[in-house]
């Protein structure tokens, strides 16, 4: 069965849609910001190809001609050669993408009102958050991932290791490349809405997930503490057990370099500004508020807490070091009672 010029035409368009709809496509600014950089290279892609090649009855012609005289193959090609050639994406833009997203464009720089700016600015830095949220998002998770992988593997001399993302990545530049503008430029933006240099508010977005990945952690101290047992008997304040928190991240085994790093910043100086920027605390600060809040949640589930006591998890490891040794006692006086009966 020979290829007619509707199933090339069918074929084409919806590898040149890239799989987008209709609807998709006639509210390009939703589809292109509600994933990452590939949504939005799909989605300009598919934008141009939509409206790059007019598919009217002397293309139909064309190629009905050509395969009676060339082949079946030979029309194709030169079907989806007239395409590519007519096709804007392989011709320079009128202008970037981002000033296509805000409507900031060279002729309004000069004498344009202050507050019509300042709208078209923000409508640029609320899809440039998007995308840093989603890129951060995915790279944390790709984190994550490899962290629970294990151990390295030896590397080998041809081996290539570092060519991927590290701790120091980030999507800034990916998202400058593909918006058409300079880092310095989008940075000066960025802070005529907010403050935050384009690294800073990457830093912010990162920091939004730090109340619960520094929770998880004290949790876990609470549990590891040791001589649980005694300290379930006292009353224990947020601030004494963050003191033994700082004693115990004294020494060589701990650092707040490499714990930044663990938290998805790439240095400590940037986790505290992206600390106090996002909850308006420094890291001690926080860790206290959400010891505090560890404290309540115990008091609220077990009745042998109350309020400023330790946690349930730490009063949990307690009672499970006692029920061994009360499981023994009534072992050996069982034993007694049952040679008393013997000697009888």
């Amino acid at each position: 069965m020979g290829t007619d010029f509707q199933k090339v035409k069918e074929e084409y368009v919806r590898k040149g849609l890239h799989g987008l709809s209709e609807a998709e496509l006639n509210a390009p600014l939703e589809t292109m910001f509600s994933a990452g950089l590939v949504k939005v290279w799909e989605t300009r892609k598919a934008l141009a190809f939509r409206n790059a090649y007019e598919w009217d009855e002397n293309s139909r012609k064309t190629f009905e001609r050509d395969k009676e005289k060339l082949g079946e193959k030979e029309a194709e090609r030169r079907l989806q050669q007239r395409i590519q050639n007519s096709r804007p994406e392989f011709k320079s833009h009128a202008q970037p993408l981002w000033r296509e997203i805000s409507g900031l464009t060279p002729a309004h720089d000069d004498g344009e009102h202050p507050n019509e700016r300042a709208q078209k600015v923000a409508l640029l830095m609320e899809n440039v958050e998007r995308l840093l949220r989603y890129e951060i998002r995915a790279f944390e998770r790709k984190m994550d991932e490899r962290r629970k992988a294990g151990a390295q593997t030896p590397v080998g001399e041809n081996d290539v290791r570092w060519v991927k993302q590290t701790h120091k990545w980030d999507p800034i530049r990916a998202i400058c490349h593909e918006l058409g503008i300079a880092e310095k430029k989008l940075s000066g933006f960025s802070k005529e809405i907010n403050g935050l240099s384009i690294r800073e508010l990457a830093d912010v977005i990162r920091a939004e997930g730090l109340r619960a990945k520094l929770k998880a952690g004290l949790r876990e101290f609470l549990f590891s503490r040791k001589d649980a047992k005694e300290q379930s008997k006292q009353q224990k304040t947020a601030d004494e057990i963050y003191a033994e928190l700082k004693a115990s991240r004294r020494g060589p085994r701990f650092h707040r370099s490499s714990w930044a790093v663990k938290l998805g910043f790439s240095s400590y100086p940037r986790m505290f500004a992206a600390c106090m920027t996002c909850y308006d605390k420094v890291p001690a600060e926080l860790e206290i508020e959400l010891l505090e809040e560890l404290l309540k949640e115990a008091s609220a589930e077990g009745p042998t807490c109350n309020s400023g006591q330790i946690s349930n998890l730490a009063a949990e490891a307690a009672r499970e070091t006692v029920r061994p040794e009360s499981e023994a006692r009534e072992r050996r006086s069982s034993e007694e009672k049952s040679k008393e009966r013997l000697l009888v």
